[in-house]
């Protein structure tokens, strides 16, 4: 039987995020559930790079300061990690208004800790 958990805040968090927010639960918690266990495979085969790697790119797209890319999407470039302009393009295709340049920095960031 599940137990009933209260949601207090939702955030958008990356694959090495929830690598580390599930190996903290799995600490506190006797036993993970299922759902936990099968997350934690998944985050961990997909994820890429660590967590304070994560929160370091975060940082410094936030800082870019580009108006079209909301936290969703820099979540997006965190978890698939772009390596060409074209496969940027394909992250950011439901944004609009992103110059060359921009996707150059966006690329740098990217760059220094994949």
């Amino acid at each position: 039987m599940l137990k009933k958990m209260n949601v207090f805040s939702e955030q958008a968090v990356s694959l090495p995020e929830v690598v580390e927010i599930l190996k903290e639960r799995k600490k506190m918690e006797r036993e993970s559930t299922v759902e936990q266990k099968n997350a934690l495979e998944h985050a961990k085969s997909f994820s890429k790079i660590k967590a304070s790697d994560a929160e370091e790119i975060e940082t410094e797209l936030k800082a870019l300061d580009i108006r079209p890319l909301k936290e969703d999407v820099i979540i997006n470039i965190i978890n698939v990690l772009p390596k060409t302009e074209k496969e940027l393009k394909v992250v950011l295709s439901s944004v609009t208004g992103i110059k060359k340049e921009e996707m150059e920095k966006i690329l740098e960031i990217i760059k220094k800790y994949a």
